[in-house]
């Protein structure tokens, strides 16, 4: 098998030995006590048993990330897939935006009074444009 692969099973073997014998001492030790201190002794295993999951999965992350850092995975593939995801999202973003505008647009023309004009923008706007035009011609 790979490296890799052995240092990991070699660290869950470990951690299940610990588990085992964490089962004996509940099953065998603990049979002349009374239940009061069993129930003790199953409350206190579950941060013990977390920890030891924990520990694994973290121990697997370090043990993966530092075979990765070390082989020559080449990241260009992973560079232009992440790079056209970006785009794909920016131009999405984009539309949306743009739809959004013409929403906005549409729903505020409609709240106005003065209507629209020929072309389709609002009276006001046509009415400001018209003001800087005859500003200019001065």
């Amino acid at each position: 098998m790979h490296p890799l692969t052995n240092e990991i099973i070699a660290s869950r073997e470990w951690r299940m030995r610990e588990l085992e014998d964490l089962k004996k001492v509940g099953i065998l030790a603990l049979n002349t006590y009374p239940q009061k201190v069993k129930n003790q002794y199953y409350r206190m295993c579950i941060p013990y048993i977390y920890a030891h999951w924990e520990g694994f999965i973290v121990e697997s992350f370090k043990q993966l990330i530092s075979f990765l850092n070390d082989s020559t995975v080449s990241v260009a593939p992973i560079y232009w897939v992440m790079m056209g995801m970006g785009v794909a999202v920016n131009e999405a973003v984009k539309k949306q935006h743009i739809q959004d505008l013409a929403l906005a647009v549409r729903s505020s023309a409609g709240s106005e009074s003065e209507g629209r004009a020929v072309n389709g923008t609002p009276a006001a706007a046509q009415s400001r444009t018209a003001k800087r035009k005859k500003g200019a011609k001065r």
